[in-house]
């Protein structure tokens, strides 16, 4: 397994994301759900792996409760605290109607993970939005560094879409921030702002590698309704062809050709994906300085309604 170095801790270059430990998620889904037993057995597979990152969120259904009763059924002591893996969980939803609202629901959410995760301490406790920032910046950063102080949290972060104040986390004091990104999103490449994300020595976690699976479809299989993403899609399997290179693999590589990238957060629905997403980090190739440009110049104004699967029209 391939590692970086997140402010003094060894991360998997591959985060094991848990949205589909509880529920369907992505464009290429298979509809299946996971029994409480495979996603044990899902869980335990990544770490035998190499993989001691994993993300979740009190908004994944159960993921977290399935993660917290996983966790209980380790052998030591210590791996049931989950003091081996950089176990992160997300805070949705703050209420910002006053400061004392703002600290108070942040730590009852915190508190109400830790419980639903059935640990001591919180590895990584991150914001889902940037919203539930900017709210009120300086109440939540103190209310997050209290936290962590009171030993609830080792370390803080943030996740924020591509239309985010960047620079605004860059300044922060967060430990982490996981970000979209993958080779039809070049406007945060561009424009400097991954660039001084690094610079800050802040994490980057990347989510939306495979865009939730769209670069895995093509006129066949790609739903009606997304058909306007076809030029960018079969644009890109263009590519593949060109540089004998896999969509999964391509896409990999592109952004762990990224300077300052920590870990991918990829999701899979079985351990045969698993392998395949462990296997591809660790046979990532870094693409050269003229394959990037032409990347570039080939999707640099790919619009935010296919980069942004928020705003993808719904069935």
């Amino acid at each position: 397994m391939k590692y970086s170095n997140l402010k003094g801790q060894s991360v998997s270059r591959i985060t094991l994301g848990t949205a589909q430990l509880a529920r369907t998620y992505g464009i290429s889904h298979s509809g299946v759900v996971l029994t409480r037993d495979d996603a044990y057995a899902l869980l335990a597979s990544a770490v035998a792996q190499g993989v001691n990152s994993i993300d979740t969120s009190n908004d994944y259904g159960e993921a977290d409760i399935v993660i917290g009763e996983w966790l209980a059924r380790r052998e030591t002591a210590e791996q049931r605290q989950a003091r081996d893996l950089l176990l992160g969980t997300k805070l949705v939803r703050v209420d910002f109607s006053s400061p004392e609202a703002t600290r108070r629901s942040l730590r009852e959410m915190a508190l109400d993970c830790r419980r639903r995760l059935d640990i001591d301490t919180i590895p990584l406790l991150m914001l889902h939005s940037f919203e539930d920032y900017a709210g009120d910046p300086e109440t939540v950063m103190d209310t997050l560094q209290s936290l962590r102080a009171d030993g609830v949290c080792d370390r803080i972060g943030i996740s924020i879409y591509e239309n985010d104040d960047y620079d605004m986390v860059a300044q922060s004091e967060f430990d982490a921030v996981q970000i979209p990104l993958n080779v039809l999103s070049w406007r945060r490449i561009n424009d400097g702002s991954i660039a001084r994300l690094a610079e800050s020595g802040i994490g980057i976690f990347v989510r939306s590698v495979f865009l939730q699976g769209l670069f895995f479809l093509n006129r066949e299989t790609m739903p009606e309704l997304m058909h306007y993403a076809l030029p960018y899609v079969e644009k890109f399997h263009g590519f593949c062809r060109k540089w004998d290179l896999s969509p999964a693999a391509l896409a990999v590589s592109f952004v762990l050709s990224i300077p300052g990238i920590s870990s991918l957060v990829m999701g899979c629905e079985n351990e045969t994906q698993l392998t395949e997403n462990v296997r591809l980090v660790n046979s990532s190739v870094t693409l050269d300085s003229e394959q990037m440009e032409e990347l570039r110049r080939a999707f640099a104004d790919v619009p935010l309604e296919i980069t942004s699967p928020s705003l993808w029209p719904k069935p």
